[in-house]
């Protein structure tokens, strides 16, 4: 994928956030793209975000995993730790 098509697609995501603020899954969405940049601090933004906002466990099972992983790249590992361990929840 490029970064062009990734740009666009972040682009996309931000544009439904705009249409519908309480939609989670946009929030996922973009901090995986962000993630896929290596842009980890604006992807663990959204994953924050999204986890306040989200209702369904599963999703928020999925946006917590989202977190671990994040925080594993940043090499904050007991910040991961703790979020896999929401995730499982």
């Amino acid at each position: 994928m490029s970064d062009k098509d990734i740009n666009l697609a972040i682009t996309y995501f931000l544009k439904s956030i705009k249409i519908d603020p309480d939609y989670a899954g946009a929030y996922y969405d973009i901090a995986y793209t962000y993630s896929f940049k290596e842009q980890y601090d604006k992807a663990l933004e959204y994953t924050i975000v999204g986890i306040t906002k989200q209702t369904d466990e599963i999703a928020l099972s999925d946006l917590y995993n989202m977190k671990g992983t994040i925080l594993q790249a940043k090499s904050d590992y007991e910040g991961a730790k703790i979020a896999y361990k929401k995730a499982l929840e």
